[in-house]
């Protein structure tokens, strides 16, 4: 029980570190001083930075994808879930510093986890964005006519979007940004 108390303390500290300092320019060093530890005891619970840095990056997934659950309500309609996914998911998104870096970090890529993780992690977002789509078509809200393109292009549209509004900080133009992207998303581009 203290292994694992210390180990999510190390990584809660680890996680304030690579994002004020980013992956490259951390070391155990920081990692360990900021922890009030020695090096070696960071190597006790971690064989190296990248493997911190991967709890990290796991960690602040598994957080995300809590929060992005969350948002989405059985008692909404498919439209409002819509909605609340990607508000959430493109406001939250700047939070996660560190998974923004992992999933979007060319420099990262070489790193064993990081190919595995990105896969995985966008796969879940495609699934759970469908369901949202596969309930709208249940309840006629929605005209699809291949949900699996559908949940894939919306996913990738908020992930294009992600590095401008990431950028971005000015809250008012973020909330701007985020309410187009909803609208082209659910009413698309043609007048109508």
């Amino acid at each position: 029980m203290l292994r694992e108390t210390v180990r999510k303390n190390i990584i809660e500290i680890a996680t304030a570190i690579f994002k004020k300092y980013g992956f490259k320019k951390t070391t155990m060093d920081d990692i360990a001083m900021a922890a009030n530890k020695g090096k070696s005891s960071i190597y006790y619970y971690f064989k190296s930075k990248e493997e911190v840095y991967q709890a990290v990056v796991e960690k602040e997934a598994e957080d995300f994808l809590a929060i992005l659950k969350d948002s989405i309500q059985e008692n909404q309609t498919p439209v409002q879930n819509v909605r609340n996914y990607v508000e959430t998911r493109m406001g939250q998104f700047m939070k996660f510093e560190n998974l923004f870096e992992a999933l979007k970090r060319e420099y990262l890529a070489n790193m064993v986890f990081i190919t595995e993780f990105r896969k995985k992690y966008e796969e879940t977002e495609i699934v759970t964005f469908k369901k949202i789509l596969e309930e709208g078509i249940a309840q006629k809200h929605f005209q699809i006519y291949d949900v699996n393109l559908a949940a894939l292009a919306i996913t990738t549209a908020m992930k294009g979007m992600e590095e401008p509004i990431f950028l971005n900080r000015n809250a008012e133009q973020v909330k701007s940004s985020i309410d187009d992207l909803i609208n082209i998303l659910l009413y698309g581009i043609v007048r109508r």
